[in-house]
């Protein structure tokens, strides 16, 4: 797989961990979990589903066989399929034999990990199986191009993320959306006051892309957005991509371990 579709991969494990992430916060005493992004994540993650005793478990072969279950605690196995539905699921014969009291009673001897401990590790893992390097920018930025000239927006749309994403660029949650954008770019404080930059607009409605490396405080921002006034500061098209593409260029080499777009939140209806 090249690496312009491993980072669109990983892009898409980051997005669903964190989407995970946020389903664990618990606001009313109790722990939930979106389950379908699970099955997604894992079967990305290599992860064969299985089901046994109501449980839905995913496992994987490797030097030694885990398992994984879907369920509010996320707790991943470093045993077999049978032993942890004799763990987690026993049937009234199982129970009352003294040799397996013992499991049942307590999982410390195979459980490696569980909720957030558990996607940290498949984030890692998959990173890891799956090499995930920094692309060639040259071809990148020429791949961007030739879909924009030829009105692929949608491919155009992807594409750009891979280079977000190597630029360590973020998503700009609830700052774009609103205003029928998604916002990517950089955050940080400077006299008190949030300012931007390398801020990426989309619109994927009317196919719009709009770019501008310079800093802007998020009260202007937010001004210029909300009365339409884009082209104060944006730059459009063409020329807005040959910006990014000296950001995405210059920028410092790609970690895929410490870089994700949305590290402070995530973007609606996206789709990969």
């Amino acid at each position: 797989m090249e690496p312009i579709e491993k980072i669109k991969k990983k892009i898409t494990v980051d997005f669903l961990v964190k989407k995970i992430e946020n389903s664990l916060k618990s606001n009313d005493g109790y722990s939930k979990i979106d389950k379908k992004s699970v099955k997604i994540l894992l079967e990305i993650c290599g992860y064969e589903p299985v089901s046994k005793r109501g449980l839905e478990l995913y496992h994987k072969e490797k030097n030694q066989p885990e398992v994984i279950v879907n369920d509010a605690q996320l707790p991943r196995y470093e045993t077999n399929v049978d032993d942890v539905v004799l763990r987690k699921s026993p049937t009234l014969k199982e129970m009352i034999s003294f040799k397996n009291a013992k499991k049942i009673l307590g999982d410390s001897d195979v459980l490696r990990s569980a909720k957030t401990d558990t996607l940290d590790y498949l984030r890692t893992s998959f990173i890891k199986e799956q090499d995930v390097t920094e692309p060639d920018t040259e071809f990148l930025l020429k791949e961007l191009k030739i879909r924009f000239d030829a009105k692929d927006f949608d491919g155009f749309f992807k594409l750009i993320l891979v280079g977000f994403e190597t630029a360590s660029l973020i998503y700009l949650s609830n700052l774009g959306e609103k205003y029928g954008y998604f916002a990517f770019g950089r955050r940080f404080k400077k006299e008190n006051d949030s300012f931007f930059s390398c801020i990426g607009l989309l619109d994927k409605k009317k196919n719009k892309f709009l770019f501008t490396k310079n800093e802007i405080k998020e009260k202007e921002f937010k001004r210029v957005l909300s009365d339409n006034k884009e082209d104060e500061i944006f730059l459009e098209g063409l020329e807005a991509l040959e910006n990014a593409g000296e950001i995405i260029k210059n920028s410092r080499s790609y970690n895929p371990f410490e870089t994700s777009l949305f590290t402070e939140g995530l973007p609606e209806n996206l789709n990969f």
